[in-house]
């Protein structure tokens, strides 16, 4: 007896496989298994981000040993994934994973023996993508092993009795005349061949139709005594929260370096703070009058952000904040979401007339006057009473 290993690559969980051949036992019995196995894609994103995706997988037959006393014969059959091999799976950042499957299924078997398959995935594709998938399980490999058992009555069909997905490189060796099958490094057994993406999307520097959310911040002045003239600072503070998916190969300083900031005439960038390796914030600050703004650019969806304004409050002004965080309103200044959809701010100083009271001064002789002239009324009525008694 010959036996040859064909490599796979690795990732998931396990056991050890054994598998009848002929002229031997299996070494370990396969475990019946009521259901079909599966291919699971996971797409996992940020906060704020969707994506409608399709995965294309195959499922090609292989050979992972050959028998001495007859080389050429090598049990073969077609294996299918869910319809025309694919996988749908539409993505919401507000999910930590979102997952598709689709059973594999088996052709027509024409003897029982041992059959396997590689499982790759081929192909992604999403609508309107606006970010970058990252293939965690590229050049990924599962095997599917099935054993196929004789029909149980005359003419009726040869049967999947049990199956095992190898994540990993399964080892064929001869252990005491039985032929067994066993995981290298991690490889083991499950009853999915598991294939995950992570998805990554920035804010559109053109702030095109296809990805209007880039974020705009305005300061607004109201009220007849709000000068609109006066220049107010800001402070832009951008943060990558805890556990935010960055793209490949970059840290969260990378991406937030790669922010940029447009002022509108009436506005001015003052600072633009450079977050240093292992930081996961940096800021901005700007001054902006009545009407204008400043726009950023080139975000990663997910992040999030704080404004403040020196002179909230402050100068008989009442200040007021009302945001737009990934198309939903909002009023809190801190923690807010940097998503795919519109993402606005405005800051609005209002001040109205002051009352001026000088006028009621200027009044005081005339009301003197009048109660003077009330009084004399009254001692003129008391006088006139003891008179007439």
């Amino acid at each position: 007896m010959k036996f040859g290993k064909k490599s796979m690559g690795a990732v998931a969980a396990g056991l050890s496989l054994a598998m009848a051949l002929t002229g031997f036992a299996p070494a370990v019995a396969l475990a019946e298994q009521p259901e079909t196995p599966t291919v699971e894609k996971i797409v996992q994103l940020n906060n704020g981000s969707t994506v409608d995706a399709t995965f294309t997988f195959k499922a090609e037959p292989t050979v992972l040993f050959k028998e001495t006393d007859n080389e050429t014969e090598t049990h073969t059959v077609t294996a299918t994934i869910g319809s025309k091999n694919t996988i749908e799976v539409k993505a919401d950042g507000s999910k930590a994973e979102n997952k598709g499957e689709a059973t594999i299924n088996f052709g027509n078997f024409d003897h029982a023996g041992v059959y396997a398959w590689t499982v790759t995935e081929v192909s992604s594709s999403a609508a309107d993508s606006k970010g970058t998938f990252q293939n965690n399980t590229e050049n990924k490999t599962y095997t599917l092993v099935a054993v196929v058992s004789n029909p149980s009555t005359e003419g009726g069909a040869y049967t999947v009795s049990s199956y095992q997905v190898w994540d990993g490189v399964p080892t064929a060796t001869e252990v005491e005349g039985k032929v067994q099958y066993s995981g290298s490094n991690t490889a083991k057994k499950s009853d999915k061949a598991t294939f995950t993406n992570k998805y990554t999307e920035n804010t559109d520097e053109n702030n095109s139709d296809k990805n209007p959310s880039n974020l705009t911040i305005t300061k607004t002045v109201t009220g007849a005594q709000g000068d609109k003239s006066k220049d107010f600072t800001f402070t832009v503070t951008f943060t990558i929260p805890k556990g935010t998916i960055l793209p490949k190969d970059k840290t969260a300083a990378d991406v937030l370096n790669e922010i940029k900031a447009t002022a509108t005439d009436g506005a001015t960038i003052k600072t633009q703070g450079q977050a240093v390796d292992g930081a996961t914030t940096r800021t901005f600050t700007f001054t902006a009058k009545d009407a204008k703004s400043v726009t950023f650019t080139n975000i990663l969806v997910g992040t999030t952000y704080k404004v403040e304004e020196a002179e909230a409050n402050k100068g008989g002004y009442k200040t007021t904040w009302a945001a737009v965080s990934n198309g939903t309103s909002e009023t809190k200044q801190d923690g807010i979401l940097v998503g795919e959809k519109t993402n606005t701010g405005t800051m609005t100083n209002a001040k109205e007339d002051t009352v001026v009271t000088g006028l009621i001064v200027n009044n005081a002789p005339f009301i003197v006057m009048i109660g003077v002239a009330a009084a004399g009324v009254a001692a003129y009525g008391t006088a006139k009473r003891k008179l007439e008694k």
